[in-house]
């Protein structure tokens, strides 16, 4: 098992507890400067020099092509997978005892969904293209016309998604995952021009990953146990607290709805 952290610059992890199952892998630039003896995205198959489009999926290719474990995992320097309701403990962080226990009974471990008031489809488009989405829909439609139906309804319907692109899996699971995805990626990327974009919105593939997860565990039956992700930078207060709870989920979700009604009306 190896459960892959990913940064793109030092970080002091021994500040956390993190259990002997987490490696760093550092990406882009970083991969190519760190001093460290650590895991680098530029070596191997790789995709290193796209990763300022493609974000952390420049580790979950390296890890697709080059990895051999049974079970790996892609987390960040500052997000991890926590048992915790509330506390942002990293005692609280999965071990691999955790997981090995989780996925007996799962496929796969990953985040749970942020719900967003406006809807998935609107919330991209507070950064992003509408051109975008639809080069998504047009890459499904000749590539896996099969998934249109899913994606459809778990990203255009939806009122939110999986951030950060962050799972834990069987190396085969993520073999299929990541064959299906960079397809569709490496067509969206051969129609679109980024010309205008800022260094935020040409993070695209990254963005677009995030929405399209969903739609490949919905698609494939895949049986998920959602879990709380932390971020370590975020102050632990009342705010923290509200976000994180599946109260404040609650109440997005009927806002959600209630616009859903609206529009259908």
């Amino acid at each position: 098992m190896t459960i892959y952290i990913v940064t793109h610059k030092e970080v002091p992890l021994e500040n956390y507890k993190l259990d002997k199952c987490y490696k760093v892998i550092g990406v882009g630039e970083y991969a190519k400067n760190a001093k460290e003896n650590i895991c680098r995205d530029n070596t191997g198959l790789n995709i290193s020099e796209k990763n300022a489009n493609y974000c952390e999926l420049t580790a979950l290719y390296w890890i697709w092509k080059n990895d051999t474990s049974d079970v790996v995992g892609l987390v960040h320097y500052r997000r991890y997978f926590t048992k915790a309701l509330i506390s942002n403990s990293s005692r609280y962080f999965l071990k691999e005892k955790d997981i090995d226990k989780i996925l007996n009974r799962y496929d796969a471990i990953v985040g749970n969904r942020t719900i967003i008031a406006m809807g998935a489809y609107s919330h991209y488009l507070k950064g992003g293209y509408k051109k975008d989405l639809e080069h998504v829909k047009e890459a499904i439609k000749k590539i896996s016309p099969e998934y249109l139906t899913y994606y459809e309804k778990y990203f255009e319907h939806s009122a939110g998604f999986r951030p950060c692109n962050m799972i834990i899996t069987r190396k085969d699971i993520l073999n299929n995952y990541c064959k299906w995805l960079f397809n569709i990626l490496d067509y969206v990327e051969k129609i679109t021009d980024l010309d205008g974009y800022t260094p935020q919105q040409k993070r695209i593939y990254g963005y677009i990953s995030e929405r399209l997860l969903d739609v490949w565990l919905n698609a494939n039956h895949i049986k998920c146990k959602s879990m709380k992700v932390i971020n370590t930078d975020e102050k632990f207060n009342l705010k923290y607290i509200l976000r994180y709870t599946k109260v404040w989920a609650m109440i997005k979700l009927l806002k959600f709805n209630q616009k859903s009604r609206m529009i259908d009306a």
